[in-house]
């Protein structure tokens, strides 16, 4: 069964009765952090293009991250889980990421997301359906990025664009963990995500 939120979709839909579900849900978010020396350039970029385009506090204090995919669950996921995962991801090898250039990302007539591009998706898309088969989570269209602001206004396209001409972003790291975020859902409050686990990738 789909969730409405494909980015946060639930697992083993089919263990607990729809009417016998808790309110309360752990989300999880897996992503890819870069080293803190280009975290601090890329915030460095956001206070920049905030001074063409007022951005929001959020996306100002927002950590610098590739996301690869996140779910909802029922009940926290147990070590027994993250044990299993880290022996399937230690088998993997620890890659490069060469992050070169922005673009924009537009969502209808309303705002875009400023990111900054990856080179080569190909390490990402195979990690984003090994996680989806591993957790059993439907697989969806991926592209991996890194945020620089999310939903810009529309009227601001001309300054955004304006920064991209005047600036560019180079940089490569290499990956050598996936962090697990968790969170907690109790009816209206959502508590702030949290490293649940690093996953290390194979030592090569």
């Amino acid at each position: 069964m789909k969730s409405k939120d494909k980015a946060q979709l639930s697992l083993f839909e089919n263990e607990i009765p729809l009417e016998q579900k808790k309110e309360s849900k752990f989300q999880y978010l897996i992503v890819v952090s870069p080293s803190d020396e280009i975290k601090q350039k890329v915030l460095d970029m956001k206070q920049t293009l905030n001074g063409l385009v007022s951005i929001n506090a959020y996306n100002l204090r927002s950590t610098p991250h590739i996301s690869i995919t996140g779910f909802a669950m029922v009940e926290r996921l147990d070590d027994n889980y993250w044990d299993k995962f880290q022996l399937l991801f230690s088998k993997i090898p620890r890659f490069v990421v060469s992050l070169n250039g922005f673009e924009n990302f537009m969502h209808g007539q309303i705002s875009n997301t400023l990111y900054i591009k990856i080179e080569d998706h190909k390490p990402f898309v195979s990690l984003h359906k090994m996680i989806t088969q591993f957790f059993r989570i439907n697989e969806r269209n991926y592209e991996p990025y890194l945020t620089l602001a999310r939903t810009l206004p529309r009227e601001a396209l001309p300054k955004i664009n304006q920064f991209i001409e005047q600036h560019e972003f180079k940089a490569k790291f290499k990956c050598t963990t996936l962090t697990i975020l968790e969170r907690s859902v109790e009816g209206k409050t959502t508590s702030a995500y949290k490293v649940c686990r690093q996953i290390q990738l194979q030592d090569v």
